[in-house]
């Protein structure tokens, strides 16, 4: 795993980070540490690593943020220059340090963590073992919200379909950049499901931001029937090791609720049990798209062939989308039925099948328009 910078790190001051998260780490003898830090709270996030970006400033940093406390180990040999890696507790305590890690180094390692924060190397690393990291701003975890209604109204459990397509969330950033409007004029059935531990607020915010981004192309949705209720929970528990028994409930859960001609989108507590060896497979996935195409032509997913032919389904995990980091934007179902219509990553991170981090409103090309395959 490297090291992540999730935008251009600018020069912060104690009293404003800007889109940046400001943390506090505090010394056993109440020394103070401010530091401006991006925050990687997915796996997709943490994998576009540091490496793009130049030596950090003096006070900012890097906060990985992982949904359970495990091992963590972190490697810096794709690292152009040295940092020093922070481990941290569920507590925010710092158990373990690393100091002046750079591309020579082998990985390090901590056992229990839950967070690592990496800073530009000092010599006063070594300081810090046994501080405290204070996050003014931090996002409340989702595992420790409240849980949902086990009963949910009659209201609840099946709205109006015409209310979930009525004022849709456009990108809350400016373009990416001036890309000549293209159309494509279709309109695309979806079914909504939504598990009894996920929250129906979730799902409209999805739908309305997935509207939002494909409206200008003249996309319209259309539900097939009122949203579903569903008893599902967390898919995934098995070893990755293990593709049949990993891969069995996403079997089973295609046979039960896919449709031929129907774009399926389901929103699950989370896609794995939390704590299990999928949970630490998928690391935070929060999207996750399956397509007889797909199926076809990934490898580890050759247990799902004797399914045949099926309906796209869309997964959505509730507590990874809860956890984004609000400075990006958050197309996640835009960006999955990108792929239910059979688009590939790629693009640049100028769009919306760009697999990282969105900074500025993505587009889609002509091309890509032109490749989809319309239910």
């Amino acid at each position: 795993m490297t090291g992540l910078l999730l935008g251009a790190l600018l020069a912060c001051d104690r009293a404003d980070c800007g889109d940046r998260e400001q943390l506090r780490l505090v010394a056993a003898d109440d020394s103070e540490r401010a530091i401006c830090a991006a925050v990687a709270s997915s796996a997709r996030e943490r994998r576009a690593g540091l490496t793009a970006w130049p030596p950090l400033e003096a006070d900012q940093g890097l906060l990985l943020d992982f949904p359970v406390t495990d091992q963590l180990c972190i490697t810096t040999a794709p690292m152009p220059y040295a940092i020093d890696v922070l481990f941290l507790s569920e507590a925010g305590e710092v158990t373990s340090v690393a100091c002046d890690r750079g591309p020579t180094d082998p990985v390090v390692c901590a056992d229990p963590a839950r967070q690592v924060l990496e800073l530009p190397a000092s010599q006063g690393c070594r300081r810090w073992l046994g501080a405290r990291l204070h996050r003014a701003d931090a996002p409340p975890r989702p595992d420790a919200a409240e849980p949902p209604s086990a009963s949910p109204s009659p209201a609840e459990a099946t709205p109006a379909p015409a209310d979930w397509f009525r004022d849709p969330i456009p990108p809350e950033k400016a373009p990416c950049e001036a890309i000549a409007p293209v159309r494509a004029d279709r309109s695309v059935p979806l079914r909504l499901l939504l598990d009894e531990g996920a929250s129906q607020e979730a799902l409209l915010n999805q739908t309305r931001r997935l509207q939002g981004f494909y409206e200008p192309y003249g996309l319209r949705f259309e539900l097939d029937g009122p949203v579903e209720r569903v008893s599902v929970g967390p898919l995934m528990s098995g070893a990755p090791d293990s593709p049949e028994d990993l891969l069995a409930p996403l079997g089973d859960f295609i046979e039960q609720h896919a449709r031929a001609g129907v774009i399926t989108v389901a929103l699950l507590p989370a896609l794995a049990a939390p704590g299990s060896a999928a949970d630490r497979y998928f690391s935070e996935l929060d999207g996750l798209t399956l397509t007889p195409a797909l199926v076809a032509d990934r490898e580890g997913l050759a247990p799902l062939a004797a399914l045949g032919a099926f309906g796209p389904v869309i997964l959505l995990s509730q507590a990874d989308l809860a956890h984004r980091h609000p400075g990006h934007l958050d197309l996640t179902l835009a960006h999955e039925l990108g792929h239910a219509l059979g688009l590939p990553h790629g693009g640049g991170s100028r769009n919306l099948m760009y697999d990282g981090p969105l900074r500025c409103a993505p587009r889609l090309t002509a091309d890509q328009l032109a490749a989809a395959s319309w239910p």
